[in-house]
């Protein structure tokens, strides 16, 4: 094991459109305990929310933490965690439904796919209902006419195809279907209408993991756009950008993110301790 590791960090920008790569993002300030990916927007009393997953070296898994955009400022502050389990957490898709807002965020790990809603928004939320158990689905994401779209995985871990779950009063039930047979990807951001299509975004992980985005038209498969790494400008990053897997705008606001190597410590120092009792 190297002492280079890969890191994960989240950036804004005013919306521009997803097919923009001339203007650049801002970078979230980072976390020496871990780090950001997987940014959802959402839209509550005249605020805007930015929900993602923090993944902490420390325990080895994501929690849920939420950032409010300043409009004076033009930026994300008051990080805080809202959502933390016993097993990893992540992709944090929040939607309202009537009155209650509710968050579908991947717990693959529990082997079920738990919807929560929010007691008070945004900082407490409790298990509403396990929608599907038994079963490890990853980034589960809603339709904007109904149902939602999630990848499964095999008994090892490994990608299999995309698969519809049919919404019904907040029950999403699993049915054998494949949305794209040759995408076997994550999927990689809310949905959206452009020109009376549905557009999706998928990860394209065929030569590393969040490797591309790419921009779909959901009812036929065919890809409308793909945004590569070295397409994405982020201010001030001076590490290369090496990943990109989740893209979403809501508000005027659009965010993404985007992966880059990093020096890790702790294996430096498990490292330095193997080769000191190796003495």
């Amino acid at each position: 094991m190297g002492i280079v590791t890969e890191k994960w960090n989240i950036a804004f920008r005013q919306a521009a459109g997803y097919r923009n790569t001339d203007a650049p993002y801002t970078a979230l300030p980072g976390d020496r305990d871990g780090w950001y990916a997987d940014p959802f927007l959402f839209e509550y009393m005249g605020k805007l929310y930015l929900f993602a997953e923090f993944f902490s070296y420390k325990t080895g898994r994501g929690s849920i933490v939420v950032f409010e955009y300043d409009c004076e400022n033009h930026g994300f502050v008051k990080r805080r965690e809202v959502l933390s389990q016993r097993f990893h957490l992540s992709y944090p898709q929040v939607f309202q439904r009537g009155k209650s807002i509710f968050m579908l965020p991947e717990t693959a790990d529990a082997d079920a796919l738990i919807l929560y809603r929010a007691i008070r928004f945004p900082d407490e939320w409790r298990e509403e209902k396990v929608l599907c158990a038994g079963v490890k689905l990853v980034d589960a994401t809603l339709l904007p006419r109904g149902g939602a779209v999630a990848q499964s995985l095999n008994a090892d871990g490994s990608p299999n195809d995309f698969v519809i779950l049919e919404n019904r009063e907040l029950e999403i039930i699993r049915k054998n279907a494949s949305v794209r047979e040759r995408m076997k990807s994550r999927p990689g951001g809310a949905f959206f209408e452009e020109g009376g299509r549905v557009i999706g975004t998928a990860q394209d992980c065929s030569l590393t993991y969040g490797g591309a985005l790419e921009f779909y038209d959901f009812e036929t498969g065919e890809t409308v756009f793909r945004l590569s790494p070295l397409n994405v400008r982020i201010d001030s990053e001076k590490a290369g950008i090496l990943g990109v897997h989740t893209f979403n705008s809501v508000g005027g606001v659009e965010v993404i993110d985007y992966k880059t190597d990093t020096i890790s410590l702790s294996r430096i120092v498990r490292r330095a301790s193997s080769i000191w009792k190796g003495n």
